[in-house]
C-alpha cells in the first residue's frame, strides 16, 4: 500500500512535501526531488529564502497547535545552486494529543508568473519616471534605483552617444 501511495505522489505534477516536527523533510515526491533538488532528511528552514524565514516559520508555528490547513506562498531555494522558486499551494498540519506530527505541503510553481509580474511592475515604474522626471539626471537616478531593487546594478552606467560628423562622442 505504501508503494502505491508513493507511485501516486511521484506521478503528481505538484510538489508534495512532508515536514516532521523537527523541521526535517520526511517525504519528497519525484518532481520536488528533480526540480527543486530536495531530499528527505534536509532541514526545511535551510531551504527557505532568508527574507522569508521568520514569516514562514511563525506562520507554520501558528498551524502547529491544532490540526488545520491553509493556503501558503513560499520562496524556497535549490540546495545546490540557490535558485529561487516561488511556490503557492496548501499546507495542512497533523496534531495528535496536542503534539505536532507533521506538515503536509502540496505546492505548484509560480516562479515564472512572479517574475513576469515583477518585470511588468518594473516597466510601469520606469515608464512613470520617464514621464514625470524633471530632467535626465533625475530620470537616470530613478531608473537606477528601480533596477537596483531587482538586480545588482552597481556597475550600470547610462551613456548617450552623440554623433558629430563621422566621430562619435560619449556624453
Amino acid at each position: 500500500r505504501d508503494q502505491q501511495v508513493e507511485q501516486i505522489l511521484d506521478a503528481s505534477r505538484e510538489f508534495v512535501i512532508t515536514i516532521d516536527r523537527n523541521e526535517t523533510l520526511s517525504i519528497v515526491n519525484e518532481i520536488a526531488r528533480r526540480k527543486l533538488g530536495f531530499k528527505p532528511g534536509m532541514v526545511f528552514r535551510d531551504l527557505l529564502d532568508p527574507t522569508d524565514v521568520k514569516h514562514t516559520t511563525s506562520f507554520l508555528y501558528s498551524l502547529s497547535k491544532i490540526s488545520s490547513s491553509s493556503n501558503i506562498n513560499l520562496i524556497l531555494l535549490h540546495p545546490v545552486n540557490r535558485q529561487r522558486f516561488y511556490l503557492s499551494g496548501s499546507v495542512s498540519s497533523t496534531v495528535a494529543e496536542g503534539i505536532l506530527v507533521n506538515f503536509r505541503l502540496i505546492l505548484h510553481d509560480v516562479t515564472e508568473k512572479t517574475k513576469t509580474e515583477k518585470a511588468r511592475d518594473l516597466y510601469y515604474s520606469i515608464a512613470h519616471h520617464s514621464i514625470h522626471s524633471k530632467n535626465l539626471d533625475e530620470l537616470y537616478y530613478n531608473i537606477h534605483k528601480e533596477l537596483k531593487a531587482v538586480v545588482d546594478c552597481e556597475n550600470l552606467y547610462i551613456a548617450l552617444i552623440e554623433e558629430v560628423s563621422e566621430d562619435k562622442f560619449i556624453t
